[in-house]
């Protein structure tokens, strides 16, 4: 609701909005082979990371599994693209998850949509987190540990 809310403030006042989908590298593999207490040691890792860094009008929320969203108010491309790769470079910097004897270390894939929306007259949340969630997947498909922002060939079909 809180997000819903950021956007309905970002299109009265004409101001920007990020929405940034991001998860755990390799995360399935974390818990196949190390075991969800590990996965889970994985995910409060992440999660802290992503706490500290973000700023105070920043919303974060874990949409489920190791798939979280952050929306950023008054941010345009720049300023989420900026955000998001600091935020990578501290997950891979501090993020871990022990298993003894063993400590892995975390990276993440960020993608980012924003508002305005280019090619849509009624640009809702589900549609920036749909876009962002395509750039994400993009991000995986380059190899991961990167940001990615929409840009609407990440579109099923786009060229």
């Amino acid at each position: 609701l809180r997000a819903a809310a950021a956007l309905q403030e970002a299109k009265i006042q004409g101001k920007p909005l990020a929405v940034l989908a991001l998860d755990i590298d390799h995360f399935k593999q974390i818990n196949d082979v190390y075991g969800h207490p590990t996965g889970d040691r994985a995910l409060r890792s992440f999660s802290q990371v992503c706490q500290q860094l973000a700023r105070d009008d920043a919303l974060l929320g874990r949409l489920g599994g190791d798939e979280f969203a952050i929306v950023l108010p008054r941010s345009d491309d720049g300023a989420a693209y900026d955000f998001a790769q600091r935020l990578r470079l501290a997950v891979q910097e501090n993020a871990t998850a022990e298993h003894a004897p063993l400590r892995l270390q975390l990276t993440t894939s960020i993608g980012i949509a924003h508002h305005p929306c280019e090619h849509l007259t009624e640009c809702g949340l589900d549609d920036l987190l749909a876009r962002a969630d395509q750039a994400l997947y993009r991000a995986k498909q380059r190899g991961r540990n990167r940001v990615e922002l929409w840009t609407g060939h990440d579109q099923p079909g786009a060229a």
